[in-house]
């Protein structure tokens, strides 16, 4: 998992800094990762049928058991993914 976290800061980092972005930068942690992680076997275990990430925590269609802090675990991987 350290590996993990390690690669994927380096790789945010150097996007960022090619794009002159470094204010914006958010590094993930460990507990991010990890709650990540553990969102996404929620997501198999309850046998999420490929809807958007969204549509899991919002307020219309939201499941129970995702917590609300979770928003914030979801808005960082994908801003980590969107570049």
């Amino acid at each position: 998992m350290n590996i993990i976290v390690q690669s994927t800061n380096k790789g945010t980092t150097d996007i960022y800094t090619g794009l002159n972005k470094l204010d914006d930068l958010h590094l993930l942690d460990m507990a991010e990762a990890k709650a990540f992680l553990g969102l996404l076997i929620v997501i198999g275990v309850l046998k999420g049928r490929r809807e958007p990430l969204e549509q899991l925590w919002d307020d219309k269609w939201s499941r129970a058991v995702l917590v609300e802090n979770s928003k914030l675990i979801i808005k960082n991987y994908k801003l980590l993914h969107s570049i």
